[in-house]
């Protein structure tokens, strides 16, 4: 039985302190992966214990509590494990992105992906976070395109999240500065 209690950063600069465990409710924020574990080893041919489900899912859990922490050096480390483990999945791919950016490296998280955005085409919270990276890196024509791939695979969670988004802020001041705003679209102020 897994029990893993997670505090952290959620959408909407929610905090939760949620219970975790196998036998439960699989939480919103792991579903995703969970179901993209359990449909890659159904497919896989791999006979290695240690890609057990039960495996996959502590790491992604001990991932997601990494990310709460914002302890990025652990979460460089279970994503990279992760991403070794089965490249197949777009978790380890993200979070190892996500954990190089927050040690202040848009660039280096954006090299790591792009050469695999293509593989994973129905996340549409790869291309999200490109565009967050560009953002960060003050290229908002970049951050444009790659937002709007994201809006194209789940409109709602993307623009459910992209409103909120610190990283963002950059790219919606350059909209309003562009006069891109108009007085139907709804776009953080400053304030």
């Amino acid at each position: 039985m897994l029990a893993v209690s997670l505090y952290g950063r959620l959408p909407y600069s929610q905090k939760a302190c949620i219970n975790v465990t196998m036998s439960a409710e699989v939480p919103w924020f792991l579903r995703r992966h969970f179901n993209e574990v359990e449909v890659c080893l159904a497919s896989s041919k791999r006979g290695d214990p240690l890609l057990s489900e039960d495996n996959l899912k502590h790491l992604i859990v001990d991932l997601h509590s990494a990310w709460a922490a914002e302890d990025w050096t652990k979460c460089l480390r279970l994503a990279n494990a992760l991403t070794d483990s089965m490249p197949e999945i777009s978790v380890g791919w993200l979070y190892r992105s996500i954990a190089a950016r927050e040690q202040g490296f848009p660039k280096k998280a954006i090299d790591l992906l792009l050469p695999i955005a293509h593989r994973f085409p129905d996340s549409w919270d790869i291309p999200f976070h490109i565009s967050c990276f560009y953002s960060v890196l003050k290229e908002f024509k970049k951050a444009e395109e790659w937002l709007e791939k994201a809006r194209d695979v789940n409109h709602e969670e993307t623009m459910g999240n992209e409103l909120c988004e610190p990283d963002l802020a950059g790219y919606w001041a350059w909209r309003r500065r562009m006069g891109l705003v108009h007085s139907y679209e709804f776009s953080p102020t400053d304030d």
